[in-house]
Formats: structure tokens, sequence, C-alpha cells
């Protein structure tokens, strides 16, 4: 098994975390606007 250093470990969890910090929060905060936008003019049916 090889072994990384600990700098390549620290970069790969920040970078995951970071991913999924953005993730959250484009799915979390931006859900409702976005909804109301595609329904209201779509009519609600695609």
């Amino acid at each position: 098994m090889a072994r990384f250093p600990t700098r390549t470990l620290v970069l790969m969890v920040f970078t995951l975390l970071a991913f999924a910090w953005m993730y959250w929060q484009t799915h979390r905060v931006q859900p409702a606007p976005a909804t109301l936008e595609l329904i209201a003019p779509g009519g609600g049916a695609p």
C-alpha cells in the first residue's frame, strides 16, 4: 500500500468537503426559487 503525503490527503479531504458544501448549498437554498421558476411558466408539466 502506497504511503501518501499528509498534504495530499488534506487536499483531497478539503476538496471533497468543498464540493459537498457547494452541492449542499445549491440544493438546499435554491430549490424553492428554481422550482417556482420552472413550474410557473411551464404549467407544472414538462
